[in-house]
């Protein structure tokens, strides 16, 4: 894989706005990469050290969160440096609309991919991704009141954006490609299992199914139904089952039985789905569960209620709550539920196992129902002399200065190690338009629409002292709804948000000190959206994004993805020491207009600070055509320079740059909006010019661009920036975490 190396630092001086303004033009110019290293061949068992289930398919992705203790880590994962990908150009796998994850089969060569309307079978040899079967199980589960949705509107849907759209628009937008009962697709195919016999286990409607290759030599040859349990509740419970009882969560136990996760207890079963080899354990009364299980190599199943942590142990012929055979339970703090994403006002997680083998302490973790979460550890055994069943809890607090009502997610913790990951997925204002929305029209929403979510933190957890603490956290990063992974090979947690001006991306935060160190960059095409969805990296470092419109697979050393070095802001704090990461800073010039003016700034964490600037002016349209010039713009010998140039109002957009010749990046108006962005800027004086085509009488255009500058070894900034070719008006202008506006 090519890692992308970060050019030199050499910038103390800094041409602000228009340097901001300018940014843009040097996308004209190549940008070199550093040469290919290979990356150090893992396997999964370095990364989780739980015991491997033989009756799954593989070691890692034939189970939801990728392994048996449910950790979300993967031994795989991207190069550093940023990508600029193209989703529409990148193959993909049609479905859904939700597909949380692309499963391993016991052939390396193939994968099997669940959305919630069907399930497929992929060719991955060679770099393919090429579904070579499908199975309409929604259709068939619904005996067609769910018809199967053409390829050509997840296409069309993907390529589409949220960008300037509302809940009545989308609502619209989603029944057209959908149906008018596209919200009831949502909760279809989201815990699946394959095991050892390449059966993939998952649920559609009421019912569970089994399915399997029709000729395991010739895959072509489509997908069968293996098994079904019809009405899957009632055939388990019987017919005295409480109305609102549902499917959730699939696993296996180690010695190759079903787990069947339901709303009001856990079921085990044949994984010939024969209704009398069950065993079902009913909860307490009020008691919910919205989440899937963790299991152990001792056929311990941890299940968090909305109220209860469980931990149940199956002895081979029946799910046993008695503390004699290891069994226990311990509730945990809730409070109500939240806006908007998550469901229910319990946990949002799946358990994880934390600690294995001969690991000192051996934990099960979840984030608690808390409207500021905590991170909670439950001993999985034994409990020490002079500790309780909750072996530890911390709050999270995404390094808010001030904390918003909700800090909640509806994400499984990361563990990797003793180190976990969370993610906040609740904005900090939730408009009143999508309180109350179905979950699909929420987060197709979350981020173009309407407000994002921000926030994550790390943790670690001490066996000295059996306490946790915090080692970052950001309140600078979006996770909307995608499931965070840990990838090993990169040491990064990885996330999927939204956020201007890049849009959707996946984003790399170093594991040791929260550093952005990863981006893709995705625009803001709806293929960029994750939806409830997990990350995946193959062996050889390509993403599998399982996207709102079925999964993409993307190869990071094909020549039609931009690369370049990372450049965003890196606001980390290490909750430890208790550093401020944003600095303050002051512009000394009282009259910047024709000066050359200086900023000078202290208390900054690193070695360089991110500054960030934002212009908008409003442009005349004439005889259907706009057009904004820029003379003698000087983009400083820095790094990692990039910028954005929006044009509101505009058919398309033009962004011309000449030193010695013209050359130009264009694009097309989506929802009213038309974009143009480019990442390491190299340096010049440049002319601009920003042109295009449109149907009303004025255009506003936006631009917004970073750079780079270095902080000293006390913290301290101090540069400055010739404002000669800046026009008249008001910048904001961002430098750390501190936003001013300055009038030229």
């Amino acid at each position: 894989m090519k890692t992308i190396e970060n050019p030199l630092k050499s910038n103390k001086r800094l041409v602000l706005t228009i340097a901001i303004v300018a940014c843009a033009i040097a996308l004209f110019v190549g940008i070199p990469t550093a040469d290919a290293e290979e990356s150090t061949a893992t396997t999964p068992e370095m990364v989780n050290r739980s015991v491997v289930n033989p009756y799954l398919a593989s070691s890692l992705y034939a189970i939801t969160h990728f392994d048996s203790s449910q950790s979300d880590s993967t031994p795989y994962g991207p190069p550093r440096g940023n990508f600029t990908v193209d989703p529409m150009t990148q193959p993909t796998v049609y479905g859904g609309p939700i597909n949380i994850i692309t499963l391993a089969s016991t052939n390396k060569s193939y994968m099997w991919a669940v959305g919630s309307d069907r399930v497929s079978y992929v060719n991955v040899t060679d770099n393919n991704w090429t579904a070579v079967a499908k199975y309409e199980a929604l259709t068939d589960a619904s005996n067609n009141s769910f018809p199967a949705v053409p390829d050509e509107n997840f296409s069309t849907f993907g390529e589409s954006s949220a960008v300037g759209m509302n809940t009545s628009s989308m609502n619209s937008s989603l029944k057209s490609l959908f149906g008018e009962n596209y919200a009831d697709r949502f909760g279809n195919g989201l815990y699946s299992v394959v095991d050892n016999e390449n059966v993939l286990y998952t649920n559609y409607g009421d019912n569970l199914y089994a399915f399997a290759l029709s000729d395991p030599n010739n895959p072509s040859a489509g997908i069968k139904k293996l098994y079904m349990l019809e009405d899957v509740v009632t055939a388990i419970q019987g017919d005295d089952h409480p109305p609102y009882a549902r499917l959730f969560g699939l696993s296996m136990t180690y010695d190759g039985y079903l787990i069947i996760t339901f709303s009001n207890g856990v079921a085990v079963i044949n994984r010939d789905l024969n209704t009398t080899s069950t065993s079902f354990y009913k909860l307490g009364r009020g008691e919910y569960v919205s989440n899937s299980v963790a299991v152990d190599e001792n056929n311990g199943i941890y299940l968090a209620s909305d109220s209860v942590m469980h931990k149940l142990v199956w002895d081979g012929t029946n799910l046993s709550d008695n503390e004699a055979d290891g069994a226990w339970s311990s509730p945990y703090n809730n409070s109500e539920q939240p806006p908007m994403i998550k469901v229910g006002n319990g946990t949002g997680s799946t358990p994880t196992l934390m600690g294995f083998s001969d690991d000192e302490d051996k934990l099960v973790v979840i984030t608690d129902g808390a409207k500021q979460m905590n991170l909670v550890a439950f001993w999985r055994n034994e409990i020490p002399e002079g500790s309780e069943r909750i072996a530890g809890q911390i709050p999270v607090t995404c390094n808010f200065t001030t904390l918003p009502e909700w800090i909640q997610t509806e994400q499984s913790v990361v563990v990797s190690g003793y180190g976990a990951f969370v993610v906040n997925n609740i904005p900090e204002n939730v408009s009143s338009d999508l309180i109350g929305q179905n979950k699909i029209l929420q987060v197709s929403l979350m981020g173009p629409a309407y407000d994002t979510a921000y926030g994550a933190e790390r943790f670690q957890w001490n066996t000295s002292t059996n306490e946790w603490s915090s080692v970052w956290a950001r309140s600078d990063v979006s996770s909307t709804s995608m499931v965070p992974i840990y990838s090993q090979s990169g040491n990064m947690a990885l996330i999927n948000g939204y956020r201007l001006p890049d849009g959707w991306k996946v984003l790399g935060l170093d594991w040791d000190t929260g550093e952005i160190v990863h981006q893709t960059i995705f625009g803001d095409a709806n293929f960029g959206n994750g939806a409830y969805a997990l990350l995946e990296y193959l062996e050889n470092d390509d993403l599998i994004f399982n996207s709102f419109a079925g999964p993409i697979r993307i190869n990071y050393n094909t020549s039609n993805l931009s690369s370049g070095a990372v450049s965003i802001d890196n606001n980390t704090t290490n909750m430890s020491s208790g550093a401020d990461a944003s600095g303050s800073w002051e512009l000394i010039s009282e009259n910047p207009v024709g000066d050359v003016i200086e900023i000078k700034g202290t208390g900054f964490v690193g070695d360089a600070a991110k500054v960030a600037a934002t212009f908008e002016k409003d442009v005349m349209v004439q005889d259907g055509e706009y057009e904004y010039l820029l003379e003698d713009v000087i983009i400083p010998s820095g790094f990692d320079n990039s910028f954005t140039v929006q044009a509101t109002g505009a058919d398309d957009l033009n962004v011309r740059a000449k030193i010695i010749l013209w050359l130009t990046k264009s694009a097309k108006a989506q929802n009213g909006t038309a974009t143009v962005s480019q990442k390491g800027v190299p340096p010049g004086t440049y002319k601009i010019r920003i042109d295009g085509k449109a149907s009303g009488s004025n255009v506003k255009i936006k631009i917004t661009a970073v750079q780079e500058v270095e902080v000293d070894s006390e913290g301290n900034l101090n540069y400055e920036y010739n404002t000669k070719s800046i026009p008249a008006g008001n910048f904001k202008v961002k430098v750390g975490g501190i936003e001013k506006q300055i009038e030229f």
